[in-house]
């Protein structure tokens, strides 16, 4: 059997993208700065007390300035980072198409392959109004900002002023095989692989292009693999029920995932000069010199140019099932969670996430492994349960 469709699917608008043009207006009672506004404190980075007046001799926060310039719960104007919404906004979209064929190897046997792509349109990448230059590419070297586009008509703008812009957009494609065993004989049982691929200059409503230069929005820099990129996905499961045991099943699921992308940049140097710490660093490999962290990790360069850790984990479930009555049964089981205790983690974190580990500039923590997925990491676990069905 062949099989086809096409549809448009249109994303809904994620309000945690879109209230930043509220909380990060022109004007504020809630004000996030950074200080210095045109460089980085050269002071730290030196080994010395920061240099700027709200951290000067020490890291004690000058409160009187600070309630001084910023008076608590007046709106004041935003000397930080500013989002503004546009009037051209677009819902994005996507192009779905599949094709996929479906044939019966044997009476309780079946094959499947899918081929699926999606074209995605219209995605959010938003464009910096006030981009910076800097003089040098050092990482303390003072940046000149500017109303490059010419339609702030203010100077007074200190840091990015972003607008929602539907100048993204990414491509993903897909192929799913299957080979699924339907119940019979006591058992059941379905493999599956899928071998894909996505990229584009987007990943989702929140993205900002951290390449532009001045006027130059350099997407070719920003295209690279999504971040939810997984190359390879294989899944297998089985159940049987175990003959003349009354009622005894065992089941289990096994998943493995290859790694994710993600960038090592170097805040060290401002290649581009556009104020924005976060170039990419050159093809090669890399490894962290600290505890837990990655060793000799493949860069392709540019965005997205590194594969983080992959996944495994197997599940197994016994359980038995005894009818009591024609319309009622008393089930038993116990499910155990990851048994190979196997340690999943995420990838290295980036800039201004905790641990903040993709930094070649940080030796202390590049690279190192922070975060198991899912938040715990789903550790070896049973659970035992006992149903009365009727």
């Amino acid at each position: 059997m062949v099989r086809g469709g096409y549809g448009i699917f249109y994303n809904r608008m994620i309000l945690g993208a879109l209230d930043d043009t509220l909380e990060f207006g022109k004007y504020t009672s809630s004000n996030v700065v950074q200080f210095p506004n045109d460089n980085a404190d050269p002071g730290p980075s030196a080994g010395r007390l920061p240099a700027d007046p709200f951290l000067v001799n020490g890291p004690f926060v000058n409160r009187a300035r600070l309630d001084q310039l910023y008076p608590p719960g007046v709106p004041v104007r935003n000397n930080g980072v500013v989002v503004f919404d546009s009037p051209d906004r677009k819902l994005p979209y996507a192009h779905q198409f599949t094709l996929g064929y479906v044939r019966e190897l044997a009476s309780s046997l079946a094959l499947h392959a899918d081929y699926v792509r999606m074209v995605n349109k219209d995605m959010f990448l938003a464009r910096n109004l006030n981009p910076s230059l800097r003089v040098d590419t050092t990482r303390t070297g003072a940046i000149v900002r500017s109303d490059a586009f010419g339609v702030l008509g203010d100077p007074s703008y200190r840091q990015q002023v972003w607008v929602f812009e539907n100048t993204g957009e990414a491509v993903y494609n897909a192929l799913n095989l299957s080979l699924e065993k339907r119940y019979a004989n006591n058992w059941s049982g379905r493999i599956s692989y899928s071998l894909s691929k996505a990229d584009g200059t987007a990943n989702d409503q929140a993205d900002k292009n951290t390449y532009q230069v001045l006027t130059n929005l350099n997407l070719d820099a920003f295209r690279g693999p999504s971040n939810v990129d997984r190359r390879h996905i294989l899944s297998l499961g089985a159940q049987t029920e175990i003959p003349k045991t009354g009622g005894l099943t065992l089941s289990s699921t096994a998943r493995y995932m290859s790694g994710a992308p993600f960038t090592i940049y170097d805040s060290s140097i401002d290649a581009d000069r556009n104020g924005e710490l976060v170039d990419p660093v050159p093809a090669g490999s890399y490894s962290g010199t600290a505890t837990d962290s990655l060793k000799n990790v493949d860069y392709k360069g540019g965005r997205n140019g590194a594969i983080g850790p992959d996944y495994f984990q197997l599940d197994v479930r016994a359980g038995w099932r005894r009818r009591i009555r024609e319309q009622k049964a008393l089930e038993v089981f116990l499910d155990i969670y990851n048994i190979t205790n196997r340690a999943n983690f995420d990838n290295p974190t980036t800039s201004g996430v905790p641990g903040w580990s993709t930094d070649r500039r940080l030796p202390a923590t590049f690279l190192v492994l922070t975060n198991l997925r899912g938040g715990g990491g789903f550790p070896r676990q049973a659970q035992f349960g006992v149903r009365y069905a009727f």
